[in-house]
């Protein structure tokens, strides 16, 4: 098939199935390979380790013409709703040896609602169990809401005046910015 469109410093991206209700899980991240040996800078050898991940798009000019020796960086079109590895195994010769995989910049896939940008541990459409209001926490007074009140605290001790003074206390620290100005209000 024929390429879409490329955008001025962007990718070629090929036509699949869109759908408005979920985002395409592939992506141009870039890899880097630390530590990856000098002979196997060359474009064959790393269009072959990239195939392991997916298809190669770009790869750096540094790496094409060997002026940073110690890391190979590649733009491979992943597909974020697989698991990615994080070594390979490169065979060359009769050696072989793991390589470590650094993704750069991989973005998150939410498995939930398939959307790019947030995993399903954030998705804003998943449904979360509902909390009982006895153990919500009230903004102004944190923790010490009448749910969470413990009643071994005897009047008169520092607990039960801590818990007294507690919601006007953080009520000043919240308004310590405009503490200045309510003073010079209610001094006048």
């Amino acid at each position: 098939m024929g390429l879409l469109w490329i955008p001025y410093g962007g990718y070629p991206m090929e036509p699949t199935s869109f759908s408005i209700e979920r985002d395409s899980p592939l992506a141009p991240v870039w890899i880097s390979l630390d530590g990856l040996p000098v002979h196997l800078h060359d474009l064959r050898a790393l269009n072959s380790i990239d195939k392991l991940l997916g298809k190669t798009i770009r790869i750096d000019a540094p790496t094409t013409n060997f002026s940073r020796p110690s890391t190979a960086r590649i733009c491979v079109e992943l597909d974020t709703s697989l698991e990615l590895p994080p070594k390979v195994r490169i065979g060359y010769g009769a050696t072989s040896f793991f390589q470590t995989i650094v993704y750069e910049n991989l973005p998150l896939f939410c498995h939930n609602c398939s959307r790019l940008g947030h995993s399903a541990v954030n998705c804003p459409r998943a449904t979360r169990p509902l909390v009982p209001k006895s153990q919500v926490c009230d903004p102004v007074i944190g923790n010490f809401s009448k749910a969470s009140v413990s009643p071994n605290i005897v009047a008169g001790t520092p607990e039960a005046l801590l818990m007294y003074w507690m919601p006007l206390l953080l009520l000043l620290v919240s308004l310590k910015s405009r503490l200045p100005l309510l003073l010079m209000l209610v001094l006048k």
